[in-house]
């Protein structure tokens, strides 16, 4: 998937989250939104995102009420952090 596809991608996955609190389907969504990333430079190339991005696949098999917020704002930050790219990508791309 290229850059420019991510934003609407996870704006997508964003709001099924939200509408669908299943435990099992967020360990589902993590891996799918897992499996499309890291093919991108920011992935391996900024160590606090790839970190962090571990981290929160810890929070969201702890399957406690906080995961789904976790995970959330997780996205929000790939969507529109800057060492991502994805937002002026999708924004290039969609004048």
């Amino acid at each position: 998937m290229e850059k420019k596809e991510l934003y609407p991608f996870l704006k997508d996955i964003q709001i099924k989250i939200t509408q669908n609190d299943n435990q099992q389907d967020l360990i589902m969504v993590y891996d799918k939104v897992d499996e499309v990333i890291k093919d991108h430079d920011f992935y391996h190339q900024t160590p606090y995102f790839l970190s962090e991005w571990l981290i929160l696949k810890e929070q969201v098999l702890r399957s406690d009420s906080e995961s789904l917020g976790y995970f959330e704002r997780f996205l929000e930050n790939i969507m529109y952090e800057s060492a991502t790219g994805v937002y002026s990508a999708y924004a290039d791309s969609n004048p």
